[in-house]
């Protein structure tokens, strides 16, 4: 019995990015809207699985949450490097205060993965 698909290396794997932003004080609504409008951006682009939005939700969590899907690392590639996720990154600029912190996922590896770091802190709620 012979087996396609993802799990015998013929077909790519669908990439989750996860990017986390923190809104400056007073902007948590406008960073909000950029990211409705960042993600409509994203549709148009080929390989676009979907993404979600999860707003700042204190005390728990500050940031605010955005997961793009795309069907494989090239399309996601294609769009990290396109114009229009620039025009859009430099409009989220005075919305958020510091770094983005960003995590990317293909198929089951973030389930399986060993942990690089030993904590005791457990992992964001996101």
């Amino acid at each position: 019995m012979t087996t396609a698909g993802p799990l015998d290396g013929s077909a790519p794997l669908a990439v989750t990015v996860v990017v986390s932003r923190r809104p400056a004080p007073g902007r948590e609504a406008d960073l909000t809207a950029w990211a409705e409008g960042i993600t409509r951006a994203a549709e148009a682009f080929d390989g676009h699985l979907g993404a979600h939005i999860y707003p700042p939700s204190p005390p728990e969590r500050d940031d605010l949450i955005i997961a793009f899907s795309f069907s494989d690392a090239a399309t996601l590639s294609a769009w990290e490097s396109s114009p229009e996720r620039a025009h859009w990154l430099a409009k989220s600029e005075p919305l958020k205060e510091g770094a983005p912190r960003t995590h990317a996922v293909s198929g089951f590896e973030g389930i399986f993965a060993p942990s690089v770091h030993a904590t005791s802190n457990p992992p964001p709620r996101w």
